[in-house]
């Protein structure tokens, strides 16, 4: 039995497999703790309801991950969690060999191999939720760096110094329109959400040149949120350097497309 978890900045989900390919039942979901002590306990707890004899985990994490894969460099929504001993955790728990990664690239992975990106040699996966991150995919594997890129970090206001997270985020919305802001927001300020993301959009195209650039992350996937038609109706405007953009595509695996690239991915 294989376990695989993709851990955001407002929930968890985990889930259990017999032949990596496939989950074994629906995944469980428990609201991700801030404090490292409390996910310790929280998370255990959730392995041992899923079961107790692993062969293998992958799980990705939201943030920079240090070149040795076992811990946080820097994470703006779980900051307690950075430097912990995450990857030993694991192991210790569940006794088997554990392979931690950015949770975008396994999101990645998991629509350029099966996804909306699939048939595409070049694909860009871009994820706005809670945070904004993405991955650069070349025949269906994350580009080769040092760390994974943040395009969410870019700055896009360069006199407040505001970044694209900072703008288009989950988290943002929540700090300018409360807790329930899907119910709270103003149409038009999901329209300018929509402009505002199709800057950040257009200097990763540039940057980035795919053939095929999909959106996960429930800013984007939810029935109220930014409408991917604004992003590419600002975007077509943007775009000078290049004859076209690229074709935009709603994520096909939603919320589980973690849980599938890890399963891809062990």
């Amino acid at each position: 039995m294989f376990l695989v978890f993709d851990i955001g900045g407002t929930k968890t989900r985990l889930a259990v497999s017999d032949d990596k390919q496939t989950l074994r039942a629906e995944p469980l979901i428990i609201p991700t703790p801030l404090e490292w002590g409390d996910a310790k306990e929280k998370i255990e707890n959730a392995i041992a309801q899923l079961g107790d004899r692993y062969e293998g985990v992958c799980g990705g994490l939201p943030g920079i991950l240090d070149e040795g894969k076992e811990t946080l460099l820097w994470s703006p929504n779980l900051p307690d969690w950075v430097g912990k001993p995450i990857q030993h955790f694991f192991a210790d728990v569940t006794g088997a060999p554990v392979s931690l990664c950015h949770d975008t690239a396994l999101a990645g992975i998991a629509e350029a191999r099966r996804g909306a990106g699939e048939g595409h040699r070049i694909v860009a996966y871009i994820t706005v939720s809670t945070g904004v991150g993405g991955t650069r995919l070349v025949d269906g594997k994350p580009d080769v760096a040092r760390y994974q890129a943040e395009p969410g970090d870019q700055i896009i206001d360069p006199q407040s110094g505001l970044t694209l997270e900072g703008l288009v985020s989950g988290s943002a919305f929540a700090e300018k329109y409360g807790p329930d802001f899907v119910t709270t927001t103003p149409s038009a300020a999901w329209q300018e959400a929509g402009r505002i993301l199709a800057l950040g959009l257009h200097n990763t195209i540039i940057h980035w040149s795919p053939d095929i650039m999909v959106l996960g992350g429930s800013m984007i996937t939810k029935p109220i949120g930014i409408s991917l038609e604004v992003v590419s109706e600002h975007l077509s405007r943007l775009m000078k350097a290049f004859p076209d953009i690229p074709v935009l595509a709603k994520s096909k695996f939603a919320d589980r497309a973690g849980l599938v690239g890890a399963l891809l991915s062990l």
